[in-house]
């Protein structure tokens, strides 16, 4: 009798997990669609069509602060891509084509709200002057890009702002310190 309720157990716990699957395959995503924390806050906040992203996508952290700011298409990620320290100050600020290659000014900054990092990028490719900072705000390097390879002039600066080194590129290939 004992064998007979475990088995009777078991064969309805595989059954309902067997629904409780299909039920979840099934149901495709449309429109907005929210998840939120265990405590209650909201995590994402996104749109979908035909279960595939699509339009404004919000992630944020629990605290309730916007963590990512995407748009997509289709699945593919396009315009802006925006992320957050978690303290409410920016950390990347991307622009993205069509085909969510990277397009122009790249920004990225660090949690106290300054510059770290300004990159130009074309079809997905480093292209222009490549700079970073330190986190006193002092630019901490500085590097020449053309289709994705450095060539030019690279310099790199202490703390101070002083001139420590510099080289010469051409086509990534180190010509000259």
């Amino acid at each position: 009798m004992e064998v007979l309720r475990y088995l009777s157990l078991f064969i309805f716990v595989l059954f309902a997990t067997a629904c409780s699957q299909s039920d979840v395959k099934s149901q495709k995503r449309e429109g907005n669609h929210k998840v939120y924390y265990k405590n209650g806050s909201l995590w994402r906040d996104e749109n979908f069509k035909n279960d595939t992203l699509n339009g404004k996508s919000l992630v944020y952290y629990e605290n309730g602060q916007l963590h990512k700011d995407f748009n997509y298409k289709m699945g593919i990620t396009i315009d802006s891509f925006i992320v957050y320290h978690p303290n409410g100050k920016l950390m990347l600020k991307r622009f993205l084509d069509t085909k969510s290659r990277r397009q122009g000014k790249e920004l990225q900054y660090f949690e106290n709200g300054k510059l770290s990092q300004e990159e130009f990028y074309l079809n997905d490719e480093e292209d222009g002057v490549s700079n970073f900072y330190h986190e006193n705000g002092q630019l901490k390097s500085s590097t020449l890009f053309k289709n994705g390879y450095k060539n030019g002039h690279a310099k790199w600066f202490d703390t101070n702002g002083k001139l420590i080194k510099e080289a010469y590129y051409k086509d990534d290939i180190l010509i000259k310190k």
